[in-house]
């Protein structure tokens, strides 16, 4: 079920970014708030299982780039992961916080050599290659992560389960405290994956995307980094009626296609107060008009936006995020 850039429309469909594993929880959760979305592979038909049947039933989309060296990158990602396990514990090599970097740090020549299986020097891997392996990596500590996530949320609803039987209460809940808190798994080599993502995706044809993200690490890394983003709207949400989620397209498509933030009546969100929303939209405009340009102004900040920037459309970054109470 891989697609390629074939036979895409006009319409402005949400792509997750900059990740390639979604959980079954987090797929629904979307799917609630946005409607179906895209999820980017670094290899094609080699989808985690939680994107696989999401996509046969039509709430996700996966599409593979670029495709070629399934068969060498998947060796260099098993060599990897043997690597990690003999020097780290297993995948925790990945586990560099936001400002460390992993192509000068966990792929340094000596730690590359083991990984491709040599002693010799050789000339560094293609970028593409390279940011493949990195997805592909990073793909596999996500779902590690994912399935830690499960466990420890089960693990909360026996024991919530079992103070409520002792209590005989059924409304007893977890001190705070005790609950289980799924972490940000973008604080986790956020350049990298940003970076590695836009690679793959520079590659793409169709309209300008609108990028969607989970993580507040990767929105404020982007803030961060990238300047003059302008945020355009914050919907404050209770989970969003089908008129919302039919309205936000084409909201997205008048902010990519470069009118003003202003003079764009965005999409009514659901009746409640802020303080009653259980999530927040946030929707951005950033200063690029294609994942090749927006990794271009990462890799080379000092540059300024072009004379004509906007004519040829704008990308959207959205952070779908838990309220904050």
């Amino acid at each position: 079920m891989t697609k390629n850039s074939e036979g895409v429309n006009n319409t402005v469909k949400p792509v997750y970014f900059p990740f390639t594993c979604v959980s079954g929880e987090l797929i629904a959760r979307i799917n609630q708030y946005v409607g179906p979305f895209i999820v980017y592979q670094p290899l094609s038909d080699q989808p985690p299982a939680p994107v696989a049947e999401a996509a046969r039933e039509g709430r996700v989309e996966f599409r593979a780039p670029v495709t070629g060296d399934e068969a060498q990158i998947l060796d260099a990602a098993q060599r990897s992961q043997h690597w990690g396990m003999a020097h780290q514990g297993h995948m925790e090599a990945f586990r560099v916080p936001a400002g460390g970097d992993f192509y000068n740090e966990t792929f340094a020549a000596e730690i590359r050599s083991e990984i491709l299986g040599t002693k010799t020097p050789q000339a560094d891997p293609a970028p593409m290659y390279t940011a493949r392996l990195f997805l592909y990596l990073a793909q596999a500590f996500d779902m590690q992560q994912s399935t830690l996530h499960e466990e420890l949320t089960a693990s909360d609803r026996t024991r919530k389960q079992m103070f409520s039987d002792l209590k005989g209460d059924a409304e007893t809940r977890l001190p705070a405290s005790e609950k289980h808190s799924p972490e940000d798994l973008g604080e986790y080599q956020t350049r990298n994956r940003i970076t590695s993502w836009l690679r793959l995706a520079a590659v793409e044809t169709g309209p300008v995307p609108a990028l969607l993200t989970t993580s507040r690490a990767v929105f404020e890394h982007i803030l961060e980094f990238v300047p003059n983003v302008q945020i355009a709207q914050t919907f404050d949400q209770g989970p969003p009626g089908e008129a919302f989620k039919q309205a936000l397209p084409d909201y997205w498509r008048e902010l990519a296609e470069g009118q003003s933030p202003e003079s764009i009546t965005p999409p009514a969100a659901t009746g409640l107060t802020a303080e009653a929303a259980q999530m927040q939209l946030t929707v951005a405009v950033l200063p690029a008009s294609t994942p090749a340009e927006l990794l271009e102004k990462l890799l080379e900040p000092d540059q300024s936006s072009p004379a004509d920037f906007g004519k040829t459309g704008r990308i959207l970054l959205n952070l779908l995020s838990v309220k904050k109470i």
